[in-house]
C-alpha cells in the first residue's frame, strides 16, 4: 500500500545519505593521508640530500638520514599499494573512483621520479626494481596493456637480470621470484593485447627463471612457483589452440603443486597454495567440459570442479575477509550448475537434472 511504499522510500533515502557520508569520510581520510605521506617523503629526501651535500663527518648521522628515507619510502609504498589495490576499500566505495584515479596518477608520478633518480645507483637496484613493480601495477590500472606497462616491465626485468648475474653465489631468492613475477606479468600484458606469440615466449622465460631458482635453492616455494608457471603457460596454449599441450601443462602443474600443498608447514602460505591448486583443478575441469577438442567429458569436468570448490571454500574459511575467495566460490558454483545440466546420468529425468542445476545456482 501507499504507506509501505513511503516507508521503503524513506529507508532508501536514509541508506543513500549514510553511504554518501561514509564515502565523503573515506575521501577525506585518503586525501589527508596523501598530504601527510608526501610531506614525510619530501622531508626525508631533503634531510638525506642535505647530509650528503654537507659531507657529514659522522657515519652515524648519514646512516640515520638514509634509514629515515628508507622507512618513509616504505610508508609511501604501503599507502600507494592500498590505493592501487583493485579490491581495496577505496576501489569498493561508491563515489571515490575519480579520487582513486587522481591518487593513482600521483603515485605514478612519484614512482617515475624514483626510478629516474635511482636508475643508475648500483646500491639501489633492488629498490628500483620494486618501484618498477609498483609503477607497472599502477599503469596497468590506468591503461591496461598500454605501451608504458610493457616498457616499465622490461626495465624491471633488465634490472633484476643484471642483479642476478652480478650477485653470483650471493644472489637472494627474492631476486629470482621478482624476476619470474615480472616476466609473468609482461606475458599477461602481451596476452591482454592479443600478442600471443610474445606472451608464450615470456611465459617460457619465466619458467626458465624459476628452474634456475630451483637449481640455486631447491625450496618448496620455488617449486610451487614452477607449478604456477606451468599452469599459466597452459592457459596461453589453450588460447592459441594448442589444446593437447595445454592439458599437459595443467596436469603437470597439478602434479607439482598438490604434494607441496599436502606437506606444507608454513601457515602463511596455506591460503595462497589452496587458491592456486584450486585454480589448477578448475582449469582442468573447464577444459574437459568446454574446451576439449574432440570429446567433452562432463563427469571429469564435475570431478575437478568440485575439487576446486572444496579448496576455494577452505581458503575462504582461512581468510574470511578476503572477497576474492568468495567470488571464486560463486564462480565455481555457477560452473557446477552448468555442468549438472550437461551431465546426463542414465535413468535420471530432465526435471531432476534441472533441479540439481537450480540448487547449485541458488
Amino acid at each position: 500500500d501507499q504507506e509501505a511504499a513511503e516507508v521503503r522510500i524513506a529507508e532508501e533515502r536514509k541508506r543513500r545519505r549514510i553511504t554518501t557520508c561514509l564515502s565523503a569520510a573515506i575521501v577525506g581520510v585518503f586525501a589527508i593521508g596523501l598530504a601527510g605521506v608526501l610531506w614525510q617523503w619530501n622531508e626525508a629526501t631533503e634531510a638525506t640530500g642535505l647530509a650528503q651535500s654537507r659531507l657529514v663527518d659522522t657515519e652515524e648521522a648519514q646512516q640515520l638520514a638514509e634509514r629515515r628515507l628508507s622507512e618513509t619510502r616504505k610508508v609511501v609504498d604501503e599507502y600507494y599499494s592500498q590505493i592501487a589495490d583493485a579490491k581495496g576499500l577505496l576501489s569498493r566505495t561508491p563515489g571515490t573512483q575519480k579520487l582513486r584515479r587522481e591518487l593513482l596518477e600521483k603515485a605514478r608520478d612519484y614512482y617515475v621520479r624514483y626510478v629516474e633518480e635511482n636508475g643508475d645507483d648500483d646500491g639501489a637496484q633492488f629498490e628500483t626494481a620494486a618501484a618498477c613493480q609498483r609503477l607497472a601495477v599502477i599503469l596497468q590500472e590506468l591503461n591496461p596493456g598500454g605501451t608504458e606497462v610493457l616498457q616499465i616491465r622490461k626495465e624491471q626485468i633488465e634490472i633484476l637480470t643484471k642483479l642476478i648475474d652480478e650477485s653470483g653465489a650471493e644472489v637472494e631468492d627474492q631476486n629470482f621470484e621478482y624476476l619470474a613475477d615480472a616476466q609473468y606479468a609482461l606475458a599477461q600484458a602481451y596476452a591482454s593485447r592479443a600478442d600471443n606469440e610474445l606472451a608464450m615466449a615470456e611465459y617460457k622465460n619465466a619458467e626458465e627463471t624459476v628452474r634456475q631458482w630451483i637449481d640455486f635453492s631447491d625450496s618448496d616455494h620455488a617449486r610451487f612457483q614452477l607449478a604456477k608457471t606451468q599452469h599459466n603457460y597452459g592457459r596461453i596454449k589453450r588460447i592459441v589452440g594448442e589444446f593437447v599441450e595445454a592439458l599437459e601443462n595443467y596436469e603437470n602443474a597439478l602434479a607439482l603443486a598438490e604434494p607441496i600443498l599436502a606437506n606444507n608447514q608454513d601457515e602463511s602460505k596455506t591460503a595462497e597454495y589452496l587458491l592456486n591448486v584450486a585454480t589448477m583443478n578448475q582449469s582442468i575441469g573447464t577444459f574437459h567440459g568446454w574446451y576439449h577438442p574432440t570429446n567433452c567429458d562432463w563427469a571429469e569436468a564435475l570431478k575437478y570442479t568440485q575439487l576446486a570448490l572444496t579448496m576455494y571454500e577452505k581458503a575462504a574459511q582461512l581468510e574470511p575477509k578476503n572477497p576474492e575467495h568468495r567470488q571464486r566460490v560463486v564462480s565455481v558454483l555457477n560452473n557446477i550448475g552448468m555442468i549438472h545440466y550437461e551431465l546426463k546420468i542414465e535413468g535420471e529425468s530432465k526435471d531432476v537434472r534441472i533441479q540439481r542445476c537450480r540448487e547449485s545456482f541458488d
